[in-house]
């Protein structure tokens, strides 16, 4: 549990070293680290996981969410089993 939120806090860190870093796209590569890479790889793949379990427990659709102004009318159908 402790190495995977070491690495969770590497990743995101990597990610912002990414974004605010000037460097061009091309060459982000030569100034990451061996264990950054793999750290941002981790967390892109933990996040990708956590968002589609969200997905499945709310039973949210991609189309649920297509009108901005539907965001936050009302709360999936599901969502009220969870309160």
């Amino acid at each position: 549990c402790r190495v995977y939120s070491k690495l969770q806090v590497l990743g995101l860190g990597t990610a912002l070293k990414i974004l605010f870093s000037g460097v061009d796209a091309m060459e982000i590569g030569r100034h990451l680290q061996r264990n950054e890479v793999i750290a941002l790889v981790v967390t892109a793949r933990q996040f990708s996981n956590s968002i589609e379990f969200l997905k499945n427990s709310f039973g949210v659709s991609q189309t649920t969410f297509l009108d901005p102004s539907d965001a936050f009318s009302s709360p999936p159908s599901s969502f009220s089993s969870w309160m």
